[in-house]
């Protein structure tokens, strides 16, 4: 899901959520940025011009949060196949609806009035992307680092870290004993202890909202183990349903461990993601990207591991669809590369391991001497 981002040089037109609408090429109704009860809608906001006299107008900044639904339906579960002869229609007889081609109507204002009629004079549209994961480690209430606790960056695998381990919050940026971030940090206000390190710049910023997690129709609940402590439905016959039909590899190992493994691509459904003891939730996404939509809690805690086949973090991804809390344990030996998405549940970053890709949580607390190591290319084009 990509986050989208235009603003006008040189035709300073003031707007707000309630004057947007987006309809696509086929007069289809696509989105309004204010929900049903009149609040916006998280990820999709207006920022307002830094100098509202100036020429610039004001930004609108929006999530395109439809691309998973559209992603399963046609690329992944193919439900929805486009007709080659007519790309109104999906192959099954039912109409396709194009998310790729949208019609955006703003009814601003230029120095309180509406515009004058006729042509609009000429300016230049400024439109970046960048993805969910673009600031790196995000508390989108706070963020807490205790210990050793540090972050740092990295764009490929054995490359040496750079400088670009940036923090992002809302409310308090909080470092204490010797907790290093190795790049920039933005937040509400900052409470850096005498010993601790942020080696580029401190400033505060512009409250953001963040995209909610909305779980897919159609995607097939996960079947689980002990190993994850999920309840799947049974297929009948003392069975249980999921991964597509088939059952995920899993089994016992010496010593009483647990392994279990998800092959991608894919997108499955979990209820509590649960990795403990020393067991292994493997995720085989050498053929394609893994992505879990948890709606309960998560824990990797004491010698359990996450292990993936394809170290590239945009091929494994961990979206939380709850307040539930989630916790990242385990020794120096634990190595983790993914992205976590979960803006409304406590998340903790514990131990001693080693984290790669990019995190998202509510209040979010980094301690022992864990070190995140956010992937560069998650910033987006």
């Amino acid at each position: 899901p990509l986050v989208f981002e235009a603003r006008a040089l040189g035709y300073p037109l003031r707007f707000t959520n309630g004057d947007i609408v987006f309809r696509n090429a086929q007069g289809f109704l696509m989105q309004l940025l204010v929900g049903v009860d009149g609040e916006p809608v998280p990820g999709m906001f207006v920022v307002p011009a830094a100098d509202a006299s100036g020429s610039e107008s004001d930004t609108l900044r929006y999530s395109r949060h439809e691309f998973t639904t559209y992603f399963l339906q046609h690329a992944e579960r193919q439900l929805h196949a486009v007709d080659p002869t007519d790309p109104n229609w999906h192959l099954d007889g039912s109409r396709h609806v194009d998310h790729n081609h949208l019609i955006l109507a703003i009814a601003g204002k230029l120095g309180g009035q509406p515009p004058e009629p006729g042509a609009t004079p000429p300016f230049e549209l400024a439109v970046a992307t960048y993805s969910l994961f673009h600031q790196g480690l995000v508390g989108v209430s706070s963020v807490t680092m205790n210990g050793h606790a540090a972050t740092d960056a990295y764009d490929a695998e054995g490359n040496p870290p750079t400088a670009d381990g940036d923090v992002f919050s809302n409310g308090m940026v909080t470092l204490h004993d010797h907790a290093r971030i190795a790049g920039d940090a933005t937040g509400g206000g900052f409470d850096v202890a005498r010993n601790a390190i942020v080696s580029g710049s401190e400033t505060v910023g512009t409250p953001l909202s963040f995209m909610e997690i909305k779980v897919p129709a159609g995607i097939p609940p996960l079947s689980v183990r002990p190993l994850l402590a999920d309840k799947a439905p049974h297929d009948g016959k003392g069975g249980q349903k999921g991964n597509g039909g088939k059952e995920p590899k899993s089994g016992h190992g010496r010593h009483g461990r647990r392994e279990q493994t998800v092959t991608g691509p894919g997108s499955f459904l979990v209820s509590d993601l649960i990795v403990s003891g020393r067991s292994t939730l493997n995720i085989d996404n050498s053929a394609g990207p893994v992505t879990l939509y948890v709606t309960g809690r998560v824990a990797v805690k004491g010698s359990g591991r996450i292990v993936v086949a394809d170290p590239n973090p945009e091929k494994f991804a961990i979206y939380v669809a709850s307040n539930k809390p989630v916790s990242f344990g385990g020794s120096a030996a634990t190595r983790f590369y993914g992205v976590l998405y979960a803006p409304h549940s406590n998340v903790e970053i514990v131990g001693n391991g080693q984290w790669y890709g990019a995190f998202v949580g509510n209040a979010l607390r980094e301690t022992g001497r864990s070190a995140v190591h956010y992937y560069r290319p998650l910033a987006g084009p």
